[in-house]
C-alpha cells in the first residue's frame, strides 16, 4: 500500500515537474502586466504542495529554481546575473511549494467560519491596495495602454473574486485560497527582497538608476507582479485544487 502511494506520489511530482519546465521554457509562463513580465511558474509548485504535501512541493519548487538560474543564462539582461545566485533563483522558488503545503494542512482544519473570516480579509486588503495602484497606473503616461488593460482586469477579477467569497461556494473551497495567497507572496516578496539587499548596488549601476533609486524600481516591479500573480495563482489553485479534492474523496 505504502508503495503504490509512493509510487503515485512521484508520478505526480514528474507532472508537476514536466508542466514547471513547459512553463519556464514557453510564453505560458510570463504574463506581461508592466515594467516586467508576471510569472505563472509558481502555480504547478503550489498545487504539488497543497495535493502532494510540502516536501513534493519544496522538491518540484527545487526544479522552478534551477529554471531561473538556466534562463539568466540563455536569455541574459541587464540584470541576469540576479538569478545566478541560488539564494534567489532557488530558495524563495522551494519555500512556495514548502508554505503552500504546511499552510494548507493548517487551514483545512479549520472550520468554514474561520476560513471564510481569514479568506476575506486578505482579499479585502489585496483589493484595495490594487485599486490604489491602478489609478495610479492608469494616469501614468510612460505605461502602454495594453498594459493598462491588463490591470484593469486582473482588477475586476479581484473583484469578482471578493464577491465569491463574501456569497460561498460549495463548489470551490476557500481553504485553498490563503494557501496560494501565501505562496505566492513567498516567492515574489523573498526573491524581491534578496535582490534588493544583495544586488542593490548592482541593480542601480546595469540599468542606470540613480544612488538609492533600487528600492523604489523594486517596490514598483512588487506591486506590478505581486498583484497579477496573486490573483492568477489563487483562481488556478483553487479551481484545479478543488476540483481534484473533490474526485480524490469519491
Amino acid at each position: 500500500m505504502n508503495m503504490s502511494k509512493n509510487s503515485k506520489r512521484v508520478a505526480f511530482a514528474a507532472i508537476y515537474i514536466a508542466i514547471v519546465l513547459l512553463f519556464a521554457f514557453t510564453p505560458i509562463g510570463f504574463v506581461p502586466v508592466g515594467l516586467t513580465n508576471a510569472t505563472t511558474l509558481h502555480i504547478p509548485v503550489i498545487l504539488a504542495g497543497i495535493l502532494e504535501g510540502p516536501l513534493i512541493g519544496a522538491i518540484v519548487g527545487f526544479v522552478f529554481g534551477i529554471t531561473s538560474i538556466i534562463n539568466a543564462i540563455i536569455k541574459p539582461n541587464p540584470i541576469s546575473l540576479v538569478f545566478l545566485n541560488p539564494i534567489i533563483a532557488v530558495v524563495p522558488r522551494i519555500l512556495i511549494g514548502l508554505v503552500s503545503g504546511l499552510v494548507f494542512k493548517f487551514m483545512n482544519k479549520r472550520d468554514e467560519k474561520t476560513n471564510k473570516a481569514i479568506t476575506l480579509t486578505v482579499f479585502a486588503l489585496i483589493f484595495i491596495y490594487y485599486l490604489r495602484w491602478v489609478i495610479l497606473f492608469i494616469a501614468s503616461p510612460e505605461i502602454k495602454v495594453i498594459n493598462k488593460l491588463v490591470n484593469v482586469g486582473f482588477l475586476l477579477i479581484t473583484l469578482m473574486i471578493l464577491i465569491f467569497i463574501i456569497k460561498g461556494s460549495k463548489k470551490y473551497r476557500l481553504d485553498l485560497v490563503v494557501p496560494a495567497f501565501i505562496g505566492t507572496l513567498a516567492n515574489t516578496g523573498l526573491v524581491l527582497s534578496f535582490m534588493y539587499l544583495i544586488y542593490g548596488s548592482f541593480i542601480e549601476g546595469a540599468l542606470g538608476l540613480e544612488a538609492g533609486a533600487a528600492k523604489g524600481y523594486i517596490l514598483a516591479i512588487a506591486t506590478t507582479n505581486a498583484i497579477p500573480e496573486l490573483i492568477i495563482a489563487i483562481v488556478a489553485v483553487t479551481v484545479i485544487a478543488s476540483r481534484v479534492l473533490s474526485i480524490e474523496r469519491r
